[in-house]
């Protein structure tokens, strides 16, 4: 599994936590088919993608769950609540907040 951020502070912060992740260059609308290849080339099999909590961070995530969705990804985007406008950074203030809400996300659903 790969989480994907907006920002290098971001990912910093997940690789702190001992996440596998990944940003783009340039910032919010420039992650490219490419990067979602290069992901399922390097055995990725599903990406988890954080948005930034503003329009262009929604656009971003929704923008990248396309390429990675075509690229054979299984794809999970988790808004996380109270997170500031721009950088999911801050979240990590409770380290295990981020953790805790991305498993109860992925967990499979009882039918």
């Amino acid at each position: 599994m790969v989480y994907v951020a907006e920002g290098e502070k971001d990912v910093d912060a997940l690789r702190e936590h001992g996440l596998t992740e990944t940003t783009n260059p340039g910032g919010a609308g420039k992650w490219r088919a490419e990067y979602s290849e290069q992901l399922r080339a390097a055995g990725a099999e599903s990406v988890v993608i954080f948005p930034d909590n503003y329009q262009a961070g929604e656009n971003h995530a929704l923008g990248v769950a396309g390429f990675c969705r075509a690229a054979g990804l299984r794809v999970k985007i988790v808004r996380l609540p109270g997170l500031p406008q721009r950088g999911m950074s801050q979240i990590f203030s409770t380290p295990d907040t981020l953790k805790a809400s991305s498993k109860r996300s992925l967990a499979p659903r009882r039918r």
